[in-house]
């Protein structure tokens, strides 16, 4: 993967670690993604991969309902993070340094692979998605989050002037800059149609059972939070599914 990826986030580590400790910490908050989580992983495995894991959000969680997590990033500085953030508050969960378009690790390896907030920042989309169809287990599950962060970067539509008016009310912090340093022709985000490309790399990758769910901002984000985070782009939620290995299977004859 690029590394000036990594020098990006590696370079925000700190930043987010404290941001997810703040989302952890708001009980609706975390009570509601706990929420989400146990409605789409129903009926998996206990065995997860939490692919560009960052400071954390998702492992924590997770292992709040139970499931055994192994946290991969690309930024060691965010895997120190994510490992601070579990000792204080007490949780377990095992971290590697990793590239999600190349992982280290055995095929159907994983229950459930989930993800939040990376697909959109990597070069090869297709590539982390093989990946992750290879590492999961025959009926294994996919979950991702993402964002069409660049769905109004153009300032036309009704989100775009109704986030305008909200932000002008929010105090600007300095990592909000992220966006604008990946707005550029590096990101096959900044001109995909998205979730529509999503579920034709899934397809392509060999996933079934593909859903979105595009109400999860609403759902996760509570109050004013809402309106100062979610109008300018669209959050969705993809949930896929790896085929049954059939080729085990046999047919009897009388």
């Amino acid at each position: 993967m690029d590394d000036l990826i990594r020098q990006h986030w590696s370079g925000r580590a700190g930043g987010y670690g404290e941001f997810t400790r703040s989302k952890y910490d708001s009980v609706k908050e975390r009570t509601a993604w706990e929420g989400l989580y146990s409605e789409v992983l129903e009926g998996s495995g206990k065995k997860v991969l939490d692919c560009g894991c960052g400071p954390g959000a998702a492992t924590l969680r997770l292992t709040d309902l139970g499931y055994d997590v192994t946290g991969l990033d690309f930024s060691a500085e965010m895997i120190e993070e994510a490992k601070r953030n579990m000792e204080r508050y007490g949780k377990k969960a095992t971290f590697v340094q990793g590239d999600a378009e190349d992982l280290d690790f055995e095929d159907s390896s994983f229950d459930v692979v989930v993800s939040q907030y990376m697909l959109w920042t990597v070069p090869h989309p297709e590539k982390v998605i093989g990946e992750w169809h290879r590492v999961l287990r025959p009926g294994g599950r996919l979950v991702y989050v993402d964002g069409d962060w660049f769905k109004n970067s153009s300032g036309k539509g009704l989100n775009y002037s109704m986030m305008r008016f909200v932000q002008t009310f929010k105090p600007r912090k300095q990592s909000s800059s992220s966006k604008k340093e990946f707005s550029s022709e590096r990101l096959w985000s900044a001109d995909a149609v998205r979730p529509e490309a999503d579920v034709s790399m899934l397809t392509d990758a060999g996933f079934v059972g593909i859903r979105q769910k595009r109400d999860i901002a609403r759902r996760v984000m509570p109050g004013m939070t809402y309106y100062l985070d979610s109008l300018d782009c669209e959050y969705f939620m993809m949930v896929a599914d790896k085929p049954e290995d059939r080729s085990r299977w046999t047919t009897g004859t009388s």
